[in-house]
Protein backbone atom coordinates (compact mmCIF):
# COMPACT_ATOMS: atom_id res chain seq x y z
CA UNK A 1 0.00 0.00 0.00
CA UNK A 2 1.76 2.92 -1.16
CA UNK A 3 1.07 6.38 1.04
CA UNK A 4 -2.15 7.78 -0.94
CA UNK A 5 -3.93 4.83 -0.67
CA UNK A 6 -2.82 4.49 2.94
CA UNK A 7 -3.89 8.26 3.62
CA UNK A 8 -7.19 7.69 1.30
CA UNK A 9 -8.22 4.49 4.15
CA UNK A 10 -7.24 6.49 7.05
CA UNK A 11 -9.21 9.62 6.27
CA UNK A 12 -12.36 7.74 4.98
CA UNK A 13 -15.21 7.22 7.94
CA UNK A 14 -16.40 3.98 6.50
CA UNK A 15 -13.07 2.40 7.63
CA UNK A 16 -13.70 3.10 11.15
CA UNK A 17 -13.09 -0.23 12.85
CA UNK A 18 -12.48 -2.07 9.67
CA UNK A 19 -9.48 -3.67 11.37
CA UNK A 20 -9.31 -6.55 8.47
CA UNK A 21 -8.71 -4.41 5.71
CA UNK A 22 -6.82 -1.70 7.97
CA UNK A 23 -2.73 -1.21 6.91
CA UNK A 24 -1.99 -1.50 10.91
CA UNK A 25 -3.60 -4.26 11.90
CA UNK A 26 -0.69 -6.41 13.51
CA UNK A 27 -2.70 -9.11 14.08
CA UNK A 28 -2.34 -9.53 18.00
CA UNK A 29 -3.02 -12.68 19.37
CA UNK A 30 -2.14 -12.00 23.26
CA UNK A 31 -4.35 -8.93 23.68
CA UNK A 32 -5.78 -7.43 26.38
CA UNK A 33 -9.34 -6.71 26.97
CA UNK A 34 -10.80 -3.82 24.58
CA UNK A 35 -7.40 -3.68 22.46
CA UNK A 36 -7.71 -3.61 18.95
CA UNK A 37 -6.13 -6.47 16.56
CA UNK A 38 -3.17 -2.96 15.64
CA UNK A 39 -2.76 -2.78 19.63
CA UNK A 40 -4.14 0.37 20.18
CA UNK A 41 -7.46 1.09 22.06
CA UNK A 42 -9.03 3.81 19.74
CA UNK A 43 -9.38 3.10 16.18
CA UNK A 44 -6.49 5.00 13.78
CA UNK A 45 -9.04 5.80 11.44
CA UNK A 46 -11.57 7.52 13.90
CA UNK A 47 -8.64 9.37 15.18
CA UNK A 48 -7.42 10.03 11.69
CA UNK A 49 -11.26 11.17 10.62
CA UNK A 50 -11.65 13.57 13.77
CA UNK A 51 -7.82 14.98 12.97
CA UNK A 52 -8.99 15.56 9.59
CA UNK A 53 -12.20 17.52 11.00
CA UNK A 54 -10.28 19.66 12.93
CA UNK A 55 -7.77 20.78 10.30
CA UNK A 56 -10.50 21.56 8.26
CA UNK A 57 -11.73 24.10 10.73
CA UNK A 58 -8.73 25.85 11.01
Amino acid sequence: MDVEEYCKFMFNKKNIYNCNLCPENKELQNRRENQLPCGQYHCWVALSCDRGSENEKL
